[in-house]
């Protein structure tokens, strides 16, 4: 369940309602990875430090002996609840640091791939320009060969001559087994 940063307000210290506070939308993508890891470092040990008094609490309220000291801890829902707010500002910052990392790889990979371009295009030889040329340049050649014309009446007497050769093949094939029958 989500808590809203007034109860947030109400169950943090003042010190650890600032480091909480870094973690929420807009104030969390102003911090840089080195910072991000500081808060990450400072979150984690506060959420270790509530863990260990709730489940001291928790020992208590079930009448197992603690042996560490006599005190008895404040109440175990509300450090559970604390606990909670530091757990929920963790995942915050262990998403906004996956994320930087993430854009961190994809500029360094843009990097390597226009290095790698501009090494593989310095390997291309320029070619020297022709120098100075004619007033109207270069002029194309007429061709020399005779065009040839072909009516539209002979465009299809050609493949109509292949099937009258080929029906001509077929029937004295047919034929010849009619007389070998």
């Amino acid at each position: 369940m989500a808590i809203s940063c007034k109860s947030e307000s109400k169950l943090l210290s003042h010190e650890e309602l600032q480091t909480v506070r870094g973690t929420h939308h807009p104030a969390i993508y102003e911090y840089d990875l080195k910072e991000l890891l500081a808060v990450q470092g400072r979150l984690r040990t506060g959420r270790a430090k509530l863990r260990t008094l709730s489940n001291r609490s928790r020992r208590v309220q079930k009448g197992k002996p603690d042996a560490r000291d006599d005190k008895t801890p404040p109440n175990g829902e509300h450090l559970q609840k604390r606990k909670q707010v530091f757990a929920k500002a963790l995942r915050r910052v262990n998403n906004e640091i996956k994320r930087q990392r993430k854009v961190h790889a994809n500029t360094m990979l843009t990097e390597a791939a226009h290095r790698a371009l501009a090494a593989r295009r310095a390997k291309f030889v320029d070619v020297p320009s022709a120098g100075r040329t004619a007033s109207d340049g270069m002029q194309p050649n007429p061709s020399t060969r005779r065009r040839k014309t072909i009516s539209r009446s002979k465009i299809g007497s050609v493949s109509q001559a292949t099937k009258v050769a080929q029906a001509t093949r077929d029937a004295k094939g047919a034929a010849r087994r009619r007389r070998d029958q």
